[in-house]
């Protein structure tokens, strides 16, 4: 199933039985002083932007001041986890400068279609891709969206697709998957949504899960998300689809990746 060119791929609980329910309890440590908005603002950072999205239904509640706090530590927790597993390299999120330091720019998105609407499973990542390409959408930049909204499946952690070179999606659902981290559904989504593990090339892509390998439990696009990102590694033995040298898309040279190494401050 496409939307806008982007092949969805599902991150799904191991555990049965899960509940929805918003977690992400590694992730409410770190500090926020920022506010949610409607409209851009100014970024810190240059380039090939990674958009932080909270999105809800015509008729549901606007809880982004809530949960505001552990989307802005998810977006933390992935930088700082991404630099450990490649010291040269973080995603580039969209941030906004506060009193307090650089974070999230996060962008509220309410869509057209209602909160019943959008609980069922196999139509709502296209309308909610759809309602945030629609405000925001580039083929400069990635959306890591936040739906806060009931869903169908509680085991369906999120959802992700896009091109290694052109527009992507990855949404996180707050309302399903309890015990899992949502930064590790975040960070896996935005892998889908990168381009990772392109069809027709990685040596231990899963024959019957696409957009996934099947070589190590640990490696984090492995087909059930990891319940935490901290015990989750980049590409097992980077032969897929991160640094691998192989002839298809590599994660690694992505755009929307910045190179922590080599910036220049610059004062106008």
């Amino acid at each position: 199933m496409t939307h806008l060119g982007l092949g969805r791929v599902a991150a799904v609980a191991l555990a049965a039985g899960a509940v929805g329910g918003w977690l992400g309890e590694a992730a409410v440590a770190a500090p926020w002083c920022g506010t949610p908005t409607t409209t851009d603002r100014p970024a810190t950072v240059t380039g090939r932007a990674i958009r932080v999205v909270y999105a809800i239904g015509s008729d549901g509640p606007d809880r982004s001041a809530e949960r505001a706090p552990g989307i802005s530590a998810d977006v933390d927790e992935i930088s700082a986890w991404w630099r450990g597993q490649d010291p040269e390299r973080e995603p580039r999120f969209d941030r906004v400068g506060f009193s307090c330091g650089p974070q999230a720019d996060l962008l509220v998105v309410r869509t057209t279609d209602t909160a019943a609407e959008l609980q069922v499973d196999e139509t709502r990542f296209e309308k909610v891709s759809q309602a945030v390409l629609t405000a925001t959408g580039s083929q400069y930049e990635k959306q890591l969206v936040y739906y806060d909204g009931p869903v169908q499946n509680d085991r369906r952690c999120g959802e992700g697709g896009g091109s290694a070179t052109g527009s992507g999606v990855a949404i996180v659902y707050l309302g399903a998957c309890a015990g899992v981290a949502t930064a590790s559904t975040a960070a896996h989504e935005l892998l889908h949504a990168m381009g990772a593990l392109e069809a027709g090339g990685p040596p231990n892509a899963c024959p019957d899960r696409g957009g996934h390998p099947c070589d190590s439990e640990t490696d984090l696009l492995w087909p059930f998300v990891s319940v935490d990102l901290a015990s989750s590694v980049l590409d097992v033995g980077r032969n897929d689809y991160y640094g691998h040298g192989g002839g298809w898309a590599d994660v690694q040279d992505s755009g929307w990746l910045r190179l922590v190494t080599r910036q220049v401050r610059l004062s106008l």
